[in-house]
């Protein structure tokens, strides 16, 4: 690959090894978010993140909330048991404090006489955590909150954890098990002496998050940002053939290198991706474990080749002095640009490899390294008509509804979820308790802001690239046609894609969970286009391909000055010196431009 890149002539380079490098990248389509409750082990903010609200109020059964002042205490939820539910279903319960008295059973280490929906407060120690819930639960508490005993770190939080023996029974715990710090259980503890036990009520609930973060409108910006320049990156051809521009060796007309090889999608292409995604993604899902770091690895490589391919001739442009040749030993001629964008990518892939679990601020390499392979795919890779675009795009739909839905019926997991998170198949059923999986890096990520749990906002590369070649055939169109902004297509579709983007980012909001972005997506660009063009009058030429046409008249007119070239050179070749007249001598002077045209 690195030969290929140092190559004498772009053209030269392996047509595919761009296109091949990178596809894997789309083989994982819209990889949705995970809930962090549903699995604890992945959730990104810090262990002792409180992440649970236990509200104490004294009132009487029929008085209202509002007639009594309450108290708040933060606790975080254990890696076992039932998630809490929002503040707004959370209903009160009696309070059942177990005495620390010498003797008594306050740890609740045993078994204890039905409470009748009760909040059990027990201390730690002496058992584990779970004996304390199966306890809890046995005896019908809804809930229950654990007192940390480590009065030396009074504010200390941690996730209560499951023994390995005991997994199947965690699994299916149905009530949620909560720690309080010392100090929270010391003060409620006092709360609960200085009250009426028949009228103190209890209610838990999850801390709530913030209903939209800025990261969501960064990342909602960046999918939109990344797929209007690729798009206009992908139709320089179109635009300088409209614009009767003559692009130079390197493009220096419109600053994109014109060399770069092209992969045009048709029918086998479109049903052949749904296939082979599908079974990559079931490989995946039973040993993304033991791929993982494969995958990290030419994550790496596909976006070093990407970055320079992008970077390289918007270098030229813009430093002219860039486009020299220099010659290298085993390498042959190359450019100073590819020598200035080489190293830095490979220093960028590099530092996001080593530090990409440490630094809190890596997550901006990895976006410019997936920025750099959507940009380059669908710069690359394109329709020549709606036709092959509507299967492909329709084909993606039910694809990403099949795996994110349906699947969990047949493989009694989330498929998606599992490859997505790095989780994949539990061959341990539920006994792992090694570190948390990696998530595959496919994705363009930005930290949230606002959310007191951290996390972060994802966007798969397959919802930039799909709807991506979609925008880019719309605006090549546009520029073949010579069309307006208004009469064209582009300013519409490109309009639907950051419509759609945004209904899946808000869906995820209101639902809190990822989505399948490609739902909302397709029918925002997709259908606008078909009806567009129906209404235009131009569906059956987008349907059969408006480029085969001006492909053809653009070839038969080449051929024509090809011959014509040819027959100049033949009569300036059989021509004697002496018998010349104006019209030989002028094809005489034709004949060295007719070579150096049929040498181009």
């Amino acid at each position: 690959m690195v030969k290929s890149l140092f190559s004498k002539r772009r053209r030269e380079r392996d047509p595919k090894i761009f296109f091949y490098s990178v596809v894997f990248v789309v083989l994982t389509l819209c990889l949705p978010g995970v809930n962090g409750c549903d699995w604890p082990l992945v959730q990104i903010a810090d262990a002792a993140t409180p992440d649970t609200i236990v509200e104490v109020v004294d009132k009487l059964p029929n008085e209202t909330q509002e007639n009594n002042a309450s108290i708040l205490i933060q606790g975080k939820i254990a890696l076992f048991g039932a998630c809490p539910p929002d503040d707004v279903t959370a209903i009160f319960n009696r309070v059942l404090f177990l005495s620390d008295a010498e003797g008594s059973n306050s740890k609740l280490c045993n078994s204890i006489e039905d409470v009748g929906g009760a909040i059990v407060v027990a201390q730690r120690g002496e058992c584990n955590f779970f004996n304390k819930t199966i306890n809890a639960w046995r005896a019908n508490a809804s809930a229950l909150i654990v007192g940390n005993d480590e009065s030396d770190l009074e504010n200390a939080l941690f996730p209560m954890g499951c023994p390995q023996e005991y997994d199947s029974l965690c699994n299916n715990m149905s009530i949620p098990s909560i720690m309080i710090s010392s100090k929270d259980y010391q003060a409620l503890k006092l709360i609960i002496a200085a009250h009426d036990a028949r009228t103190l009520r209890m209610k838990v609930y999850a801390r709530k998050h913030p209903s939209i973060d800025p990261a969501s409108v960064i990342i909602w910006a960046m999918g939109v940002s990344i797929v209007v320049i690729a798009s206009y990156l992908s139709a320089y051809t179109e635009r300088n053939t409209a614009a009767g521009n003559v692009v130079g060796e390197r493009g220096e007309v419109e600053g994109f290198d014109k060399n770069l090889p092209f992969q045009e999608l048709n029918m086998g292409h479109a049903l052949g991706f749904i296939v082979v995604s599908s079974g990559v993604l079931v490989f995946l899902f039973f040993f993304i474990r033991d791929l993982i770091l494969i995958l990290v690895v030419l994550y790496c490589f596909a976006s070093i080749s990407a970055f320079v391919s992008v970077a390289t001739p918007l270098l030229e442009r813009a430093f002219q002095s860039c486009a020299k040749k220099v010659h290298l030993w085993r390498l042959g001629r190359t450019s100073v640009s590819i020598l200035v964008t080489l190293p830095l990518c490979i220093a960028i892939a590099v530092f996001w490899f080593v530090n990409r679990h440490q630094s809190s601020w890596v997550w901006i390499l990895q976006d410019i390294m997936s920025a750099s392979l959507c940009l380059h795919i669908i710069s690359i890779v394109r329709f020549n008509d709606i036709k092959v675009c509507t299967v492909l795009l329709s084909l993606a739909v039910l694809y990403d509804i099949f795996w994110v839905f349906i699947s969990p019926l047949l493989f009694s997991e989330n498929v998606m979820i599992g490859v997505a998170t790095g989780q994949g198949h539990d061959w341990t059923n539920g006994t792992d308790h090694d570190s948390p999986p990696e998530m595959i890096p496919m994705l363009l990520v930005v930290p949230k802001v606002l959310d007191w749990a951290g996390g972060v906002t994802l966007l798969g590369l397959g919802d930039v690239v799909l709807p991506g070649l979609l925008v880019s055939f719309a605006l090549r169109v546009d520029n073949l046609k010579q069309k307006s902004a208004l009469g064209g297509y582009f300013l519409y579709i490109s309009f639907g894609y950051a419509v759609g983007l945004m209904f899946a980012i808000l869906a995820s909001l209101v639902m809190h969970m990822g989505q399948p972005a490609l739902l909302y997506l397709v029918p925002c660009t997709l259908w606008p286009f078909l009806l567009l063009s129906w209404s235009r009058g131009e569906l059956k030429e987008m349907w059969e391909g408006p480029f085969q046409r001006e492909e053809s008249d653009h070839h038969d007119a080449s051929a024509a000055e090809e011959n014509d070239c040819l027959d100049k050179d033949d009569l300036e070749q059989n021509a004697s010196g002496a018998d010349f007249d104006d019209s030989t001598r002028t094809t005489q002077a034709q004949g060295p431009e007719c070579r150096q045209r049929l040498l181009d």
